[in-house]
């Protein structure tokens, strides 16, 4: 993924839970993208539970990190 401008460095932060966000806890996330360009990725349990397996298996887990940034960017667009 490619930032370009103001947005080539954001802040970060990843949120673990069991079974997601709620609806408004989904609307805190877009509105901390589109208001502070803060990224809030959520991770579920099934997400470190694959993060496990490809680290086992000799992949990157960040690969999750990167799908859930690019859910994220596509549900706000």
């Amino acid at each position: 993924m490619k930032f370009e401008g103001k947005d080539k460095l954001t802040k970060l932060g990843l949120l673990m839970t069991r079974k997601g966000l709620h609806k408004t806890g989904e609307k805190a996330q877009e509105n901390a993208w589109i208001k502070e360009r803060k990224m809030l990725v959520c991770l579920k349990d099934e997400h470190l539970i694959r993060m496990l397996e490809l680290k086992e298996n000799g992949d990157e887990p960040w690969k999750i990190i990167d799908a859930g940034i690019r859910e994220l960017l596509s549900s706000i667009s």
